[in-house]
């Protein structure tokens, strides 16, 4: 069975990816980010079964990249993880969001 993957593991590797400590694991709403960023969060599991025993079963989590450079390079970056895939991106408050699902 393939097991899931430590949240510590999934953020080194988006730190290494983004190139800063800018990740940010559910940040409580008053904590100041710093640009360009990560913000993630735990949104559920994944699970395939076969043979009615769990044969893989991974983490979800809902990546949020966040940066002032509507033209930020790090948006296909991070897009190349393994399985990640990006939602639908937008702009808010002069910000520029390209959301992201990643199974870990």
């Amino acid at each position: 069975m393939a097991q899931m993957r430590s949240r510590v593991e999934l953020d080194a590797i988006l730190r290494a990816t983004l190139g800063t400590t800018n990740v940010y694991y559910d940040p409580p709403e008053s904590f100041k980010l710093k640009y360009p960023c990560i913000v993630y969060h735990d949104s559920g599991r994944i699970v395939w079964k076969a043979d009615n025993q769990t044969y893989i079963k991974y983490r979800r989590y809902m990546l949020n990249y966040i940066t002032p450079n509507a033209d930020d390079p790090k948006v296909d970056v991070i897009e190349e993880l393994p399985f990640c895939k990006m939602a639908t991106p937008y702009a808010s408050d002069g910000l520029f969001h390209y959301p992201y699902n990643i199974d870990f």
